[in-house]
């Protein structure tokens, strides 16, 4: 699962999600939307 695909999964599940503001906090972290979650560090 991708962080853009983690976005859009927190969507379904959480009435007062907001995606732009999601996405605002991608950007700022400079984490890469389309990289595999699985791939960043654990610790």
């Amino acid at each position: 699962m991708t962080a853009y695909e983690y976005g859009n999964f927190l969507a379904d599940f959480i009435l007062n999600f907001n995606k732009e503001r999601y996405n605002k906090l991608v950007r700022y972290f400079d984490i890469e939307p389309e990289k595999k979650i699985k791939t960043y560090s654990t610790g």
